[in-house]
């Protein structure tokens, strides 16, 4: 059995990225560093929206499974050229955290312990900045309710 074969040929694509990201957290270091050199394996995937992440949707998966499938997201994309983005996509997830009153230290510390060294060196540096360095006000996100009355992160410039 070839666990990305079968994550690979799922139909739907946002379980199949929660699945391989599932696997991604428990599979060994070989196995993620072959997931990371495949990806994204020539087929297009579905990810948790980073701006619904704080509340249940209609995937069937928690705000923390969610979450917690984004920050694997970076480990297998691997920095963006703007390191700006990354900060951001972190800043997102943080927030989200917080939000859904899961402790996003805690979060992060099991991302870092799967992520490729340059990921999870940027990761821990995000965790490490202080506290107002990391809120909603320094990213300036804010939460927002849309058409059907759903709250959702937004950046408010």
């Amino acid at each position: 059995m070839n666990p990305v074969t079968d994550f690979v040929v799922m139909q739907d694509r946002r379980h199949a990225f929660m699945a391989l990201a599932a696997y991604f957290q428990q599979c060994t270091n070989e196995e993620r560093q072959r997931l990371i050199a495949g990806w994204p394996f020539g087929v297009e995937w579905e990810y948790p929206s980073p701006w619904s992440l704080a509340w249940p949707d209609d995937s069937g998966f928690s705000p923390e499974e969610r979450m917690m499938a984004s920050l694997i997201c970076d480990c297998l994309v691997g920095q963006n050229p703007d390191r700006r983005d990354d900060i951001m996509g972190f800043a997102v997830v943080y927030n989200s955290a917080n939000l859904a009153r899961i402790d996003p230290k805690a979060l992060f510390d099991r991302a870092i312990a799967v992520a490729p060294s340059r990921i999870g060196e940027a990761m821990k540096s995000f965790i490490r900045r202080p506290d107002e360095d990391k809120s909603m006000d320094a990213f300036m996100l804010k939460v927002k309710h849309d058409a059907e009355g759903r709250p959702k992160l937004t950046i408010s410039v």
